[in-house]
């Protein structure tokens, strides 16, 4: 086997083997020093840790989070600085026709900077609006080093996570009946009345359609309304309500509970 250094000894009276064989030395030499796979140790940028929701209506912000990390064998090293970004694509795949929503700039952007191997992540968390999008499936695209400003070798296609979310359009107005207070006794018996006083109003965009409904009063050992829960009374609405328009009411009912049940429970009000 050659190498560089390699001088061989040959003889005036062997020039002619020494052209003939001059032709198979550099393909040796090729084979020995030839320009193989590169086997530098190089960064591997990747998103991990997503969070993001799957369900959202026009208009409303999605709050996502995600990490970027570096499970390469060497650290990310740049002499500017990498950039960081999440886009909305019709698509799992990125194109020039992706809506950019967040760039890592400012503070987010690191310049002059080392990124250990298997270090600490880099942690995102944005606050992103949900507009002028059809209604349907869409995703979220978690890019790093956008412009691959950082040489990651073969590591370089696996920068992006795809997550998918789904896009509601605008609810329809409605009507929307809320109870802003109420009061209630803090200690009542077995056996005897109770009452409650509370307020009815319509917060929603639309007037209610019907003119009349029960208004229902439980006692649970919850604050979550379940079907094990004890109906004490109902009572029926006065009237029809407006939008912005509201009643004030009362229900009493009998405390009428099994013998040794008791301890402290909630009223629930159910309009």
């Amino acid at each position: 086997m050659f190498d560089r250094e390699t001088i061989l000894p040959l003889t005036f009276g062997c020039v002619l083997a020494l052209t003939a064989h001059a032709l198979v030395v550099p393909s040796m030499l090729d084979h020995v020093f030839g320009s193989g796979p590169d086997r530098t140790p190089k960064p591997d940028l990747r998103i991990e840790s997503v969070i993001a929701p799957r369900q959202i209506r026009l208009g409303q912000t999605a709050r996502v989070r995600f990490h970027v990390v570096n499970r390469g064998d060497a650290d990310a090293q740049v002499t500017l600085q990498w950039t960081d970004a999440v886009f909305l694509s019709d698509d799992d795949k990125l194109s020039d026709d992706d809506r950019p929503f967040v760039f890592s700039t400012g503070p987010r952007t690191l310049p002059n900077s080392v990124f250990t191997a298997n270090g600490d992540p880099l942690r995102y968390e944005f606050q992103m609006p949900v507009q002028s999008l059809d209604e349907g499936l869409h995703y979220f695209l978690f890019v790093a080093d956008i412009d691959d400003a950082i040489d990651e070798g073969k590591h370089e296609s696996n920068n992006i996570v795809a997550v998918s979310i789904e896009v509601l359009g605008e609810p329809k107005p409605a009507p929307d009946l809320s109870i802003p207070d109420a009061s209630v006794p803090q200690r009542v018996e077995v056996g005897s009345d109770m009452t409650v006083d509370f307020t009815v109003i319509n917060t929603g965009k639309l007037d209610t359609p019907a003119d009349s409904w029960q208004d229902a009063l439980y006692l649970s050992y919850d604050d979550r309304l379940s079907r094990d829960d004890t109906l004490i009374a109902t009572s029926k609405n006065p009237w029809a309500l407006k939008r912005e328009a509201g009643y004030p009411t009362d229900i009493t009912g009998m405390i009428d509970l099994p013998p040794g049940v008791g301890g402290r429970m909630y009223a629930i009000i159910v309009t």
